[in-house]
């Protein structure tokens, strides 16, 4: 099991301002704290983007989560 580590905001800020805008296009994937999951997601398109990984995050709070997301297409598996 693994441990949940938290980013500092400083760190979270400049991961969100400067390097997601720059790499958004390439992003196929992204695991992610729930914490910061809706900032991540919503800071640009991703273009290719297909897989998002999260170890914290149950499935009932995940579709709660996208409930005011609208997506083109989602498909949701539990593992």
């Amino acid at each position: 099991m693994m441990n949940d580590v938290f980013l500092p905001d400083a760190m979270l800020d400049r991961f969100c301002s400067f390097i997601l805008p720059k790499i958004h296009h390439n992003i196929q994937s992204l695991l992610v704290e729930l914490s910061s999951m809706e900032r991540i997601l919503l800071v640009c398109d991703y273009p290719k983007f297909h897989k998002l990984i999260s170890n914290s995050i149950k499935p009932k709070a995940f579709l709660k989560f996208l409930a005011d997301i609208k997506f083109a297409d989602v498909e949701i598996r539990t593992i």
